[in-house]
């Protein structure tokens, strides 16, 4: 047996991950075991990557961003300089350098050292500098002179608020969507059928029929006999997902499974844009491929392979007509549903035949 390390350069959990991507856990924990990697430091490690995957995805599925450059963690290595992780130029040709960060912890902190240098590289290449900071999940896009006047420390309450110190939805021309009536999704699955739609959650087998509820009025619904909304059904996975854990009633029958997710009647659900982007990625099945990995495959893929923010907007802009109590906001101005769509000239219908729908089915 190979003698373990007693630690591990990045490079190496790099060149580990690249090798292993897609592979099942127990395969990764062997190869790992052979090239003398601990499998604990390399899932620690990896996941700061994900996270910058994920916001790579995100920049990917919104409509203001032309070209993305990863910048490579190695010149940092043999340079000495604190690289940022991105190189983005807008449409407008706008361009700024981004450094991804992540905490599960209240507050982001970062020493002013370690800040003034990445500036400097930033201001080296005729740049600005952002920090696209995650916050328990929530996503915040920061300029570094506000970042150095807070004395590095970022809190979720930056986020929001009268001050709206976020630059996410102002640079990247992205919004939310708060619900504001009671919603319920109802999913029947088989195990014994040919007939479902394609999509599968196990143990209760394919599913055959997606209804969404808005006020205990029935919206839509997808089925074998009306596949018109399938694009709906995906998008709302974010909104599905929350549901199931505030409420979820399961009820099984001798074939079928029926699942009732709904929220209370006194809270509003609101969802950024890119809530809805991930919950879809993550909800992907890849043939022969651990799901754990979906982020990093997907930022390797085209955009045909994920949701984009014209796909989200044109079914928010769809559900309004159908009668669902919708808001839409921005985090630097005040705007409405109806603004969006149009500023992007959205279609009404988006037709289901996209590539994305044909890779999510299993």
């Amino acid at each position: 047996m190979a003698q373990r390390k007693n630690s591990t350069s990045f490079k190496e959990i790099l060149d580990f991950h690249e090798q292993t991507l897609g592979k099942s856990d127990t395969e990764k924990q062997i190869i790992a075991e052979s090239l003398s990697i601990d499998f604990n430091e390399y899932k620690r490690r990896i996941f700061g990557k994900e996270k910058e995957m994920e916001f790579l995805i995100f920049m990917k599925s919104v409509a203001s961003v032309g070209d993305i450059k990863v910048i490579d963690e190695e010149l940092s290595q043999i340079s000495g300089d604190k690289t940022p992780d991105f190189e983005v130029v807008f449409i407008d040709n706008y361009k700024m350098m981004i450094e991804v960060k992540h905490t599960d912890k209240d507050e982001y902190k970062i020493s002013g050292g370690n800040l003034q240098k990445r500036i400097d590289y930033a201001t080296a290449h005729n740049m600005p500098l952002r920090f696209a900071i995650s916050i328990k999940g929530f996503w915040g896009l920061f300029t570094s002179d506000f970042i150095t006047s807070n004395n590095g420390k970022i809190s979720i309450s930056d986020y929001f608020g009268e001050t709206r110190n976020s630059w996410l939805d102002r640079e990247l021309e992205t919004c939310s969507y708060m619900f504001m009536q009671q919603l319920k999704i109802v999913s029947i699955y088989s195990n014994n059928t040919r007939e479902g739609l394609g999509v599968r959650f196990e143990p209760y087998g394919e599913l055959i029929s997606y209804e969404f509820y808005c006020s205990n009025n029935l919206i839509f619904k997808v089925d074998k006999n009306n596949l018109s909304k399938m694009l709906h059904m995906f998008v709302l996975e974010a909104v599905q997902d929350r549901l199931s854990n505030i409420h979820q009633d399961v009820i099984r029958n001798e074939d079928t499974t029926k699942i009732i997710e709904y929220s209370n009647d006194s809270e509003h659900q609101n969802f950024a844009e890119y809530l809805f982007v991930m919950a879809s990625i993550r909800h992907m099945r890849y043939k022969n491929k651990n799901s754990r990995d979906n982020i990093f495959i997907t930022a390797n893929e085209s955009k045909d392979n994920f949701l984009l923010v014209e796909h989200i907007r044109s079914v928010m802009s769809d559900l309004f007509d159908l009668g669902v109590e919708i808001i839409c906001s921005r985090t630097d101005v005040d705007i409405s549903l109806m603004t969006i769509v149009k500023k992007f000239g959205l279609k009404k219908e988006m037709k289901c035949e996209n590539k994305y729908i044909k890779r999510y089915l299993f």
